[in-house]
């Protein structure tokens, strides 16, 4: 009889939508442990998913994991964007991608220099939901902007926690 056991799968090339939408590597991970009346179990999943845009490809990373014990079950996802990216980087892949010519001009949208000069350094989103005695749910946001100002650049961090545990609710903001 099993009681224990591991499962790793990994499929590359897994989509291409005309190189636009892009999903290159699908893997995910399943462990088992039973036996004398208890059975736990884990699943790991993970991917990269690329937007193709003509000047720079927006990468996302997704993670989801599903755990459950004698405890409960606890359940995760998290997101965040794999390199920095200017606002004006995005707007412009954006007016390529819905036709508005091969090579668009720098600042299409005529965004104020200081917004298109924008750097989107990182973004994630995370949660956690815990069922079982504890009842738990975790929420964290992060966001870090360069904001070019007078010829510097000045780094922007928000970090945001909110929690609940049973009936109480938390929430936090320090610097991550």
């Amino acid at each position: 009889m099993l009681s224990n056991y591991r499962l790793h799968l990994s499929v590359l090339d897994v989509l291409d939508l005309h190189d636009r939408f892009r999903v290159d590597r699908f893997q995910a991970e399943i462990n088992y442990r039973g036996g004398a009346g208890t059975t736990d179990y884990a699943i790991l999943a993970y991917t990269d998913i690329e937007i193709g845009f003509e000047q720079q490809p927006l990468v996302i990373a997704l993670t989801a994991e599903l755990e459950k014990d004698a405890a409960g079950t606890r359940w995760a996802f998290s997101g965040s964007i794999a390199h920095p990216i200017t606002v004006d980087q995005i707007m412009q892949d954006l007016a390529a991608l819905f036709g508005a010519g091969d090579s668009p001009a720098e600042n299409p949208y005529h965004l104020p220099e200081f917004i298109a000069n924008t750097q989107l350094n990182y973004l994630g989103l995370s949660f956690a939901v815990v069922s079982g005695a504890a009842g738990e749910q975790d929420y964290t946001f992060t966001l870090g902007l360069s904001l070019p100002v007078e010829g510097q650049d000045v780094l922007l961090e928000m970090y945001a926690h909110y929690q609940k545990q049973g009936a109480a609710y938390g929430w936090t903001s320090p610097a991550p």
